[in-house]
């Protein structure tokens, strides 16, 4: 995949047609690193109607279930650039508290990071 500079905007351009949305995934790497860590995996599924495949974030196998509207957020963006920062930033926020209540505990854009880069998590409180 190469990225290239076009209007001060970066868009990935797919070289190899064999690197789509389906090659696209984060997982486990490596061994289970403690006995309370789970796979974290971002992977494409199947939407509900059959006919979408959506990349979704999945923690020990069961989908979380949360994203962003893209007409929503491209109307809002297009408010101006001076609301981007602010726009995404509640995005994230909206995005953390949504995975705490997933997980059953407060959890940071940190650990989140931590765990796309690993792909494992500490285990949700409600499965323990």
């Amino acid at each position: 995949m190469k990225e290239t500079d076009n209007n001060n905007k970066k868009k990935k351009i797919i070289k190899d047609p064999n690197e789509s949305i389906l090659k696209q995934t984060v997982g486990p790497k490596g061994e289970q690193p403690a006995d309370d860590m789970v796979p974290f995996e971002e992977k494409p599924y199947m939407n509900e109607d059959g006919l979408h495949i959506q990349k979704g974030i999945f923690v020990d196998g069961t989908l979380f279930d949360w994203g962003v509207d893209e007409d929503d957020y491209n109307r809002a963006v297009a408010m101006g650039p001076q609301y981007r920062q602010q726009i995404e930033a509640s995005i994230a926020k909206h995005f953390v508290e949504s995975f705490s209540e997933f997980l059953g505990r407060k959890i940071t854009i940190e650990e989140v990071n931590e765990a796309r880069r690993t792909g494992w998590i500490k285990k949700p409180t409600r499965w323990i």
